[in-house]
C-alpha cells in the first residue's frame, strides 16, 4: 500500500516536471531564469532556439518514461511487455541515483542548485 502511495506521488512529480519542460520547450519563460545558470547576467546554456527546444523536449520525454517506470515498479500500471518489470526496477534505481547526484555534482549546469553556484572566470 505504501509503495502505491509513494509511486503515485513520485510519478505525479515526474509528470509535472515533464509538463514544465514541455512548457519551456514551446517557449514558456516561467521560472527559467532560476534554472539556467548565468554568468554576468548572460545565460550559459541556450534558452531559446532549436537546441534548447530539442533539449527541453528530450528531457520531458525522459521524465515521462521515468514516470512510467515508477508506475510499473510500484504496481500502478500493467507491464506493457513481459520483461518490463526488471527494466522498470533498474530504471527506478538509476533515477534515484541521478536525482541524488544532481545537487552535489559541482560541474553540471542543470537544476535549481545552479542559481547559488559561484562561477569563476579562468
Amino acid at each position: 500500500m505504501l509503495s502505491v502511495i509513494y509511486g503515485s506521488l513520485a510519478s505525479l512529480v515526474l509528470l509535472f516536471l515533464a509538463a514544465v519542460h514541455l512548457y519551456w520547450g514551446f517557449g514558456g519563460r516561467w521560472w527559467i531564469e532560476n534554472i539556467i545558470p548565468q554568468r554576468n547576467g548572460i545565460a550559459i546554456l541556450p534558452t531559446s532556439g532549436p537546441v534548447a527546444v530539442c533539449g527541453f523536449i528530450l528531457i520531458a520525454m525522459l521524465l515521462t518514461v521515468a514516470a512510467a517506470c515508477v508506475m510499473i515498479h510500484s504496481g500502478l500500471a500493467d507491464e506493457p511487455f513481459p520483461s518490463a518489470l526488471p527494466f522498470a526496477s533498474l530504471s527506478v534505481k538509476i533515477l534515484i541515483a541521478v536525482f541524488f547526484a544532481l545537487p552535489i555534482t559541482p560541474d553540471l549546469l542543470i537544476g535549481t542548485a545552479t542559481s547559488t553556484r559561484q562561477f569563476v572566470e579562468c
